[in-house]
């Protein structure tokens, strides 16, 4: 099969991983050959990764070696958007007494954090291919370990 075909909307099966926040996916299509950086409709996997919350796919692409400085339709880096989020959050969780839902948005903003720190990881816009390949076979690994449980 081939690991770049795309949908109707030319969209990829990485960027339905990316947007379902199907991290396994993205490890398997990136061990294929998936292209991490076609863009459907102007958008990464990583920006649709980004812009659905899901830090934990976030933080594989980046891993399996997307460019966090790749600016999307708006010009607008990864980086740069995960920031804002944080900034918005933080400023609205400080107005607000504790509560069930700010305990949520906090959840949220911890999940920002972790999308921060993926890209943090990579400040060149790319992890070199041999932290690629070890951060990819360190996640097989995991992902095995889940599935015996």
């Amino acid at each position: 099969a081939d690991p770049n075909a795309k949908d109707a909307q030319g969209f990829s099966a990485m960027h339905l991983c990316a947007a379902t926040g199907l991290a396994p996916g993205v490890v398997v299509l990136a061990k294929a050959g998936a292209d991490l950086e076609y863009r459907a409709q102007n958008l990464t996997p990583l920006t649709i990764a980004v812009g659905y919350n899901k830090p934990f796919t976030v933080k594989t692409i980046v891993e399996c070696g997307a460019a966090v400085n790749e600016p999307d339709a708006d010009g607008v880096l990864p980086a740069n958007f995960i920031a804002s989020l944080i900034a918005a959050e933080v400023e609205a969780d400080s107005k607000v007494k504790e509560n069930p839902l700010t305990r949520r948005v906090n959840k949220r903003l911890d999940a920002l954090r972790q999308m921060e720190q993926a890209i943090a990881l990579a400040p060149d816009g790319r992890v070199p291919p041999e932290q690629a390949r070890e951060n990819l076979d360190g996640m097989y690994a995991e992902l095995a370990k889940l599935l015996k449980w």
